[in-house]
């Protein structure tokens, strides 16, 4: 994802790889988007039958709410380099395969641990279909057609996120909560077959010398931490604690003088900070960054 949105010579379509049917490549992009920002807010509407029919504790349930976006975020940018290396269609399918194998453990899960853990597959299937699609957008569109193409893909970003209530409480009450997570397979198998025919494979730019690994590591801490926060801090208190915290059976308890978001927030600052220091050193050795911090210097972007 980086590179969708650098200069248009960064991004292109490989020379034995032009598209004959860009529009139907893109509904099929378009699809991956909305399965997997439909699943970021599906779960809420069924999460009162899920705690019941699998006796979760107010700690599983939180889990299972918000770690799929948290995953999801943290490793976007990492994704988004990698498909840049490797290819965006080889991450795109990869993305739906992971997604299909999380949907189907989270649908056969017993116990808030088997759940929790499905949920962290999904968002790193997830992770890795959202930067795909954007770049691919970018490389294959030009002029007026790439400006349509965008609008297609924040309309289904913002139409999927509103959806997934409703579908989430129509497959809930219809049929059983496992089903807000098997819709997803049939869905995916189509998107996964469908994607070799119709998504072209598109690449980044090199940008410098060997794998920025350092770079990988400070942005998963830095964006996991900041999105956690932002997303629990309402319920644990943003400096109060409002409830406990546990996590790998580590109690940030309500006797605490400050919540664990402070902390979090903390966190995200320090490695965000040292990411962006590490990001420039890389290009100042020409070694390759995970981030191009040259972009901050377009005024449109």
């Amino acid at each position: 994802m980086p590179s969708a949105i650098a200069h248009g010579n960064v991004a292109r379509v490989n020379n034995s790889e032009h598209p004959t049917h860009p529009w139907a490549g893109l509904a099929v992009l378009a699809a991956g988007l909305a399965l997997i920002v439909m699943d970021g807010t599906i779960v809420s509407v069924a999460q009162p039958v899920i705690i019941q029919d699998l006796d979760l504790t107010l700690t599983d349930a939180q889990w299972i709410n918000s770690l799929y976006s948290v995953v999801f975020a943290a490793l976007l940018l990492g994704m988004g380099r990698l498909g840049d290396r490797l290819g965006r269609r080889h991450l795109f399918v990869a993305g739906i395969a992971v997604f299909v194998i999380g949907s189907l453990l989270a649908a056969n899960s017993d116990a808030a641990a088997p759940l929790i853990w499905a949920r962290v597959v999904q968002g790193v299937g997830g992770a890795l279909i959202l930067p795909s699609t954007l770049s691919t957008v970018n490389a294959v569109f030009r002029g007026k057609d790439r400006a349509m193409a965008f609008g297609v893909w924040g309309a289904v970003m913002a139409g999927a996120a509103a959806i997934g209530p409703l579908l989430g409480g129509w497959l809930t009450s219809s049929f059983a909560w496992e089903w807000i997570f098997l819709i997803n397979v049939p869905l995916g198998l189509i998107l996964f077959i469908a994607a070799f025919f119709l998504v072209p494979n598109t690449r980044g730019r090199a940008g410098g010398r060997g794998l920025d690994v350092d770079g990988l590591q400070l942005s998963v801490i830095g964006l996991g931490a900041f999105v956690f926060a932002v997303i629990e801090g309402s319920d644990l208190g943003w400096w109060v604690p409002q409830q406990d915290f546990t996590v790998f059976g580590l109690t940030w308890s309500m006797d605490k003088p400050v919540s664990i978001i402070p902390i979090f927030l903390l966190i995200g600052a320090i490695s965000m900070t040292l990411f962006i220091i590490w990001e420039r050193h890389r290009a100042r050795i020409g070694r390759s960054a995970m981030l191009d911090l040259a972009l901050f210097k377009i005024p449109t972007f």
